[in-house]
């Protein structure tokens, strides 16, 4: 039993001097030239309406399409997405899968297992034939 108090303690002490080490070594980051998120210039945002072909290269008018009429995107992933910029089935067909995972943070796997991109191309089908 002593050995494992002992053990702990200098677990304890070797990792907040660790710890310390890497808060003295990071500083402010001035050393680094990484700008602070307060010296970031802002993102500009996508444009409500508009979709972006081709990872961005072209533009051209979209309607707002319902994401949520999509199995496996309820109103969260949604909101994700709507604040990344893809708001239609379009967009979301163009992207592909590994980049809307990117830019909205949803995980990969979960895109492939419920097919957004594939539902969104059925989607995109059905709008053309009709």
């Amino acid at each position: 039993m002593r050995h494992f108090i002992s053990g702990f303690f200098w677990g304890l002490v070797l990792g907040f001097v660790s710890w310390r080490w890497l808060l003295r070594r990071q500083g402010d980051g001035a050393d680094l030239d990484i700008p602070l998120p307060s010296q970031a210039a802002p993102e500009a945002g996508p444009v409500p309406g508009r979709i972006m072909v081709r990872a961005g290269l072209e533009q051209a008018e979209a309607p707002e399409d319902d994401l949520t009429a999509l199995y496996g995107i309820g109103p969260v992933f949604a909101q994700q997405l709507q604040e990344a910029g893809i708001r239609s089935y379009e967009q979301l067909a163009a992207l592909g899968a590994e980049k809307v995972s990117e830019r909205c943070g949803v995980e990969l796997g979960r895109i492939q297992r419920d097919d957004w991109i594939g539902q969104a191309q059925a989607r995109i089908r059905e709008g053309s034939e009709a």
